[in-house]
């Protein structure tokens, strides 16, 4: 999954500016949605 997700920035964002400045230009959400279409909804962490 990480590799997906470097991957995608790295085609997607642009050096002139800030990567935070970019995710809605760049389409963050919609990338972010088929993130979790794949890999199922976020889990909470274990508990200590």
């Amino acid at each position: 999954m990480v590799d997906r997700i470097i991957y995608w920035i790295y085609r997607t964002a642009w050096s002139d500016r800030l990567l935070a400045d970019q995710m809605d230009e760049i389409g963050f959400d919609k990338f972010a949605e088929g993130i979790r279409e794949d890999f199922g909804p976020k889990a909470p962490a274990a508990a200590e």
